[in-house]
């Protein structure tokens, strides 16, 4: 059981999220840095993704992440397809083919009113069957979008946890009916009408 190959994905920069593809071919790594990455299973890099341009403000017209990417998940059912997530306050969709710019952007309008109203995503992720994306956000708040729809503003939004706290995980159930986000406030909030709703 020893490694038979050592990585470091961006030098100085702690990775956040690690996940194999679909098809266990390919390995996305999320590290502190602005570009997602993609390796083999073997360990030779094979992509890196667009990061945004830090001056513009909408972050519709950047083509990347002009924060640290924090989360990310691979699409369910499509190996193509992967998101992530951002101190910038977006979640992106990615296609593995296209590694000069992000396929879709969701945008987190946080509380407050600095920096336009933006907010740390802190995780992400799909529901099992691909129809929804949640995202949590360093506000406290928890996010949905399904993802048969122009996704310009979240499906629902909820108040989950207490502001400025690190809510690491956000997890669908089977059915995609329900969720769980774990806090960094001590607790696991458990939602179960809030995609019915939305």
């Amino acid at each position: 059981m020893k490694p038979f190959k050592t990585v470091e994905p961006v030098e100085g920069h702690p990775i956040h999220h690690l996940e194999y593809s679909l098809s266990g071919d390919s390995l996305l790594v999320l590290t502190s840095s602005l570009q997602p990455k993609i390796f083999s299973r073997e360990g030779i890099e094979l992509a890196e993704f667009q990061r945004g341009d830090v001056y513009i403000r909408d972050m519709r017209n950047t083509k990347g992440h002009v924060a640290e990417v924090t989360s990310g998940n691979w699409h369910p059912q499509n190996r193509e397809t992967f998101i992530t997530g951002s101190a910038d306050s977006t979640v992106r969709i990615w296609d593995v083919n296209s590694k000069w710019s992000h396929k879709n952007v969701l945008i987190v309008r946080g509380k407050g009113t600095g920096q336009q109203q933006r907010t740390k995503i802190t995780a992400c992720g799909y529901s099992p069957d691909g129809k929804w994306i949640g995202a949590t956000a360093l506000d406290g708040t928890i996010h949905i979008w399904g993802t048969n729809g122009p996704m310009t503003r979240p499906s629902a939004s909820v108040d989950g946890h207490v502001r400025q706290t690190e809510t690491s995980g956000i997890t669908f159930s089977q059915n995609g009916n329900f969720l769980v986000t774990r806090g960094g406030d001590e607790t696991v909030k458990c939602i179960s009408s809030l995609i019915k709703q939305g």
